[in-house]
């Protein structure tokens, strides 16, 4: 028992160190306009990326947008718009489970991986309800890691819109107008989950 006790005192496993990160968001922006008497336009193409503070949870989004204004005469207006946003993001599938939670109060000399790389079970935290005299948790036959839910997991969440306007407008007479407009949207939403055969989810 000694023997063991000082064995799992040669590890000493920060969780948040392990399971977070730095959370950076970046986002660049790039836009052109100009025309003269007779047009105008205007173009924006738009990009976000964020490392969620949790790892391998990351989020990716891209729009994009332009406007074209023409005037042929005093009477006459006509505009186009086009606009587009595609979204990207993907987090591991923990089921419930609340990494900050976990990160407070897992051990710190339970391991990731076994000395031949394989990873290791978590021998308290899933644990605890047995030890307790309570129901006991269905587990994978490698027990429970974390780290094998963070990498063999996956929600994956795919989202695309596009819209396109056109807009005429006439003065026909002093009092009399035509105001012509038409759209078109097209929305499209997929998601996957993704769960290893050998993980908890």
């Amino acid at each position: 028992q000694d023997t063991y006790i000082e064995e799992l005192g040669k590890t000493n496993t920060d969780w948040y160190d392990e399971l977070f990160r730095n959370s950076v968001s970046t986002t660049h922006n790039l836009s052109i306009n100009g025309g003269g008497d007779k047009y105008t336009y205007y173009t924006s193409l738009a990009y976000t990326r964020n490392a969620g503070l949790l790892k391998n949870n990351d989020y990716d989004r891209y729009n994009l947008t332009a406007n074209l204004s023409m005037h042929p005469s005093q009477k006459v207006k006509i505009d186009f718009g086009a606009s587009m946003s595609y979204q990207y993001s993907k987090s591991p599938a923990l089921n419930s489970l609340d990494p900050f939670q976990y990160a407070y109060f897992a051990n710190p000399y339970e391991r990731i991986y076994n000395e031949d790389g394989s990873y290791a079970a978590d021998n308290t935290y899933y644990s605890i309800t047995h030890a307790n005299g309570a129901y006991d948790k269905l587990l994978p036959d490698g027990g429970y890691n974390i780290f094998r839910e963070i990498n063999e997991t996956s929600n994956e969440t795919k989202n695309m819109s596009a819209s396109l306007i056109a807009n005429l407008s006439v003065n026909i007479l002093d009092n009399l107008s035509f105001e012509g407009l038409a759209s078109y949207g097209y929305v499209t939403n997929a998601s996957d989950n993704i769960n290893g055969k050998n993980t908890y989810a």
